[in-house]
């Protein structure tokens, strides 16, 4: 399997990063996160977020103040088709369902040396599904609303995301490959104003544990900085 995937996301990485940018038009950008899942029954599940978005002055567009984001906030996961029979070795609850729902509030903020400080509420309302395909191969659909107040003004966002996923082993762990694209419609200049692209593999630590690392690459038409390059990692705990 890992040779099976290994040239979509040697692919998908090339022609990310192959992409032509604008000398001063790219930020690079830190996402460590910490994600609590846990269990409530078998239909309802408690998720925790906490992530921190960070990027020296030398990686950000104006090269002259660093760029600092923290986000945080609960969300409730309710499923909306019975539990599935999937094979996997190790299962998450997600991954048990046909189609689920998320409901959830986040507050982002950004802090210390930032050129544009902001603030924003902002609650979330997805659905996801999942499907079956030929070789264990799975396909995500992902679409999310939200209800954003930032700095006192009220938008809307649809996003929409789709990821190719398949259960494998490597170097004696198993782990979940996987890439997705997703893009985003902002309501108030009612255009799909940005477009993001994402490749990384969970790694099952334990039972409880899981680390995923990750790269994304993050394209705006409406905002700056206009190209993003972001490496993630995310440690997440479950019960």
């Amino acid at each position: 399997m890992a040779r099976r995937l290994r040239p979509a996301l040697v692919s998908l990485a090339v022609l990310l990063l192959a992409r032509p940018c604008r000398a001063g038009d790219t930020q690079t950008e830190l996402w460590p996160e910490a994600h609590v899942l846990l269990k409530l029954d078998a239909r309802l599940r408690v998720f925790l977020l906490a992530k921190l978005v960070y990027s020296p002055a030398s990686w950000t567009v104006d090269g002259t103040s660093s760029y600092q984001e923290v986000e945080a906030g609960p969300h409730l996961d309710v499923t909306l088709k019975p539990i599935l029979h999937h094979g996997l070795k190790k299962p998450v609850w997600e991954r048990e369902r046909w189609l689920w729902a998320r409901l959830g509030y986040t507050y982002i903020s950004t802090f210390g040396d930032v050129a544009d400080p902001s603030h924003e509420n902002r609650g979330i309302v997805e659905l996801t599904g999942r499907v079956r395909l030929p070789e264990a191969l799975w396909v995500v659909n992902r679409g999310r609303m939200e209800l954003r107040d930032k700095d006192g003004t009220f938008s809307t966002r649809y996003r929409y995301r789709l990821t190719l996923e398949r259960e494998t082993t490597l170097f004696g762990a198993v782990t979940m490959p996987h890439v997705n694209a997703e893009v985003f419609y902002d309501a108030t200049h009612h255009a799909w104003s940005r477009q993001r692209y994402e490749a990384g593999v969970e790694i099952v630590l334990d039972a409880r544990w899981r680390l995923t690392p990750q790269y994304v690459r993050q394209e705006d038409q409406r905002s700056e900085p206009r190209h993003l390059n972001a490496v993630g990692l995310i440690l997440q705990y479950q019960r």
